[in-house]
Formats: C-alpha cells, sequence, structure tokens
C-alpha cells in the first residue's frame, strides 16, 4: 500500500487552479460591486441635481419678466450728450467693457476646472 505522489500533486495542483480561480472570481465580484455602487452613487447625485435644476425652472417660470423686454440698452446710450459719447469713443470705452468681461468669463470658466483654487 504505497502512497502515491503523483497524484497527491495532481490533486494539489488541480486544487490550488481552482482556489485560484475561485479568488479570482471573488475579487472580480468586489471590483464589479464597488463599480455598480459607484455607479448608483453618481446616478443618485444626477437625479438630485435634475430635480434641483428642475425645481429652479419651475420656480423661474412663476416670476412675471415681461418687464424685461422694454430694456434696449442702446436707446439710453443715445440718450446721452454728443460731447459724453465722443469722450468715451476716444477712450475706447467699448474696447475696454469687451476686455473685462472676457477676462470674467475667462476666469468664470476657469474656476470650473478641477483641482483649481476656486472662490479666488
Amino acid at each position: 500500500m504505497g502512497v502515491d505522489l503523483d497524484k497527491i500533486n495532481k490533486w494539489i495542483d488541480d486544487f490550488s487552479l481552482w482556489l485560484s480561480n475561485f479568488s479570482d472570481y471573488i475579487l472580480n465580484l468586489f471590483v464589479d460591486f464597488g463599480v455598480t455602487l459607484f455607479n448608483m452613487l453618481k446616478d443618485l447625485f444626477y437625479w438630485f441635481f435634475d430635480l434641483l435644476v428642475g425645481f429652479a425652472v419651475s420656480a423661474l417660470s412663476v416670476l412675471d419678466l415681461s418687464f424685461l423686454s422694454n430694456f434696449v440698452l442702446s436707446n439710453y446710450i443715445n440718450a446721452l450728450p454728443p460731447e459724453t459719447l465722443a469722450l468715451l469713443s476716444a477712450i475706447k470705452i467699448s474696447t475696454c467693457l469687451d476686455i473685462i468681461i472676457s477676462a470674467i468669463f475667462i476666469r468664470l470658466t476657469l474656476q470650473l476646472i478641477p483641482f483649481t483654487r476656486l472662490g479666488s
């Protein structure tokens, strides 16, 4: 009654292969669970944000903003005296306002980039 070492080695190899496959399966299961949980939390955030934006849209639709349609800036600019318009043209106020508005827009856009200092 001798012990067959080849059969024992084969059984140990098969068992270690099965154990390795099983551990890979469990690892993949946990990774998939984490990815699914992350996607669920992301969808929950998107749902809440959509709900918040929908609430804001419905709140703004209640407001009566018809008075803004009567506001025409060019009427007020044309009402200025000709000397004032000439002075504003001489100091290139339109170019200054373009530069300032562009700078504000660029600053607000750059603040949307992650890991930059918000509020600066």
